[in-house]
């Protein structure tokens, strides 16, 4: 929320101060909604009870696998949880078939025991090496970032092998695969770096009315950083699904290379020099 804050204050900041805290106020009471839901009915203040468990999956690689049997998704033993919860819960008499029992599935209030286990787990094994989950962390930010929409095997449209099989012969060439996914993070890297430095222009230029556009841009792409940074140093899993909802800043990153001609000196001119 205080990226938001940020965000709606880079619109116009100097006349409208007060406005913007009342909007990231509001904003930040509605986003807190779902947590202090949860916080009523199992006890847990987050919007999502499986916290402790995502976190966990950044850490589930290499010699970090042994504790996946206490820490995955499955709901073979979510008996043992379920009950360990209602144990360390004396006053939750909640007997909704959507919380406990076997059609509960992954709403199970099983879960929250468990991600809770886990969390200090997580938490505990980043303490002991913390260089070791940054590096991981780098890792997924580097790989997510060189993976097409294409790339996901097993969620293809019907007949999209038929006509776009090729997609997947990229992947098996040993010369072209590497170049497609150095193409991509390097646009990645460009679109970054071009969209970071507006921002710090227009934090720079906070208490100014002029570029009020490049304002509401960097605004957008805050809120679409700090999604990236929570979803990759707290998940191991959704990342390409997450920054795939930065598509409008591609469409905007396009219509500025169209409008400048694909001249970075334009660019430099229209958007840095003014």
């Amino acid at each position: 929320m205080f990226v938001l804050l940020i965000g709606i204050t880079l619109i116009k900041y100097k006349e409208n101060i007060l406005r913007s805290i009342i909007i990231c106020f509001v904003f930040t009471l509605l986003s807190l909604t779902l947590s202090i839901k949860n916080k009523i009915e199992v006890n847990m203040f987050a919007n999502s009870t499986w916290v402790g468990m995502q976190l966990f999956t950044v850490l589930s690689y290499g010699d970090k696998w042994e504790y996946w049997d206490q820490c995955n998704f499955s709901f073979e033993e979510i008996k043992k949880d379920e009950a360990a919860y209602k144990k360390n819960h004396p006053k939750f008499k909640n007997t909704h078939p959507s919380l406990i029992g076997n059609k509960t599935k992954l709403n199970n209030v099983g879960f929250i025991h468990r991600s809770q286990k886990c969390l200090k787990l997580a938490i505990s094994e980043i303490k002991k090496d913390p260089i070791d989950y940054l590096s991981r962390v780098k890792f997924l930010f580097i790989s997510n970032h060189g993976h097409f929409t294409f790339d996901h095997i097993g969620w293809d449209p019907k007949e999209w092998r038929k006509y776009f099989g090729f997609f997947y012969d990229l992947n098996e060439n040993k010369y072209l695969s590497p170049i497609k996914v150095r193409s991509l993070q390097l646009y990645y890297i460009i679109m970054y770096a071009f969209f970071s430095l507006l921002t710090i222009k227009s934090i720079l230029e906070i208490n100014s009315n002029k570029n009020k556009i490049n304002k509401s841009i960097s605004s957008i792409f805050l809120i679409y950083a700090w999604l990236m940074l929570v979803i990759h140093i707290a998940a191991g899993y959704e990342h390409e699904r997450m920054r795939h909802m930065g598509h409008f800043l591609h469409i905007i990153f396009f219509i500025i290379l169209f409008k400048s001609k694909f001249n970075y000196k334009n660019i430099i001119q229209e958007y840095f020099k003014r």
